[in-house]
């Protein structure tokens, strides 16, 4: 089976031939904020005031395929059909060779036909500033689309808080991300984090200081309960 990708609903070979030649992804550009001080040299750089790295969508994707449809009356049926599936549509686009990943696209399609047999169709557009994880830490894995070599599978949901029981590992991959504390039982549950604890009541919490899933960590919580920690890695 040819390699490809799938655009939403739709695999670019499997619903449509069509042949992948190249792909380009660009790394998204990083926000940067930079301040002239009067009397100062040079400038002072606040681009990581907030803690971390901001960026900016990623610009410049490419996706370019042909289609062996060996007469211009079917190039013009699978321009319109792939046009009308996809063409400047916000959808989820997964690579066959990163299938653990989708990427957030808008995506405009143009093609050309200047042979009998084959014709082109490119794909352009941006997508968000990152990939995210196909599952999210609460959600059962696929074990199809799961890369053993650079993969990570977090079982996160219905953690039991006990006495015995108070430390949670969360492995690292990626970026971090703030997390929801998704409780169903409390019994005076809270986190420490930081040198602070937080009250964990039922219901979800979100806290903003609290981030996960860059590095491999663990919590600590106090108290006893039943909770979730629920949140989609993401990476550059």
């Amino acid at each position: 089976m040819e390699t490809g990708i799938k655009f939403g609903d739709y695999h670019s070979y499997k619903d449509w031939g069509l042949r992948l030649i190249r792909i380009n992804i660009p790394m998204p550009q990083p926000k940067t904020y930079k301040v002239s001080v009067p009397g100062a040299d040079g400038t002072l750089d606040l681009s990581e005031v907030a803690g971390r790295t901001t960026y900016n969508d990623r610009e410049g994707l490419e996706f370019e395929f042909d289609l062996m449809d060996e007469n211009y009356s079917r190039w013009l049926t699978m321009y319109s059909q792939i046009s009308n599936a996809i063409h400047g549509q916000r959808i989820q686009v997964i690579p066959d060779d990163d299938p653990g990943y989708y990427y957030i696209c808008r995506l405009n399609l143009s093609s050309t036909k200047s042979d009998p047999v084959l014709s082109q169709f490119v794909l352009t557009g941006t997508s968000d500033p990152y990939k995210y994880d196909v599952q999210t830490s609460i959600e059962d894995w696929l074990w199809d689309p799961f890369n053993f070599e650079t993969g990570v599978i977090r079982e996160l949901k219905d953690i039991q808080i006990t006495a015995d029981s108070k430390m949670v590992e969360i492995l690292g991959s990626g970026l971090d991300v703030v997390p929801i504390f998704a409780v169903t039982a409390s019994n005076d549950l809270a986190l420490s984090y930081g040198g602070k604890s937080y009250p964990l009541p039922v219901g979800n919490t979100r806290l903003p200081e609290v981030r996960v899933g860059g590095t491999t960590q663990t919590l600590t919580f106090t108290g006893t309960g039943t909770l979730s920690i629920d949140f989609r890695g993401r990476s550059l």
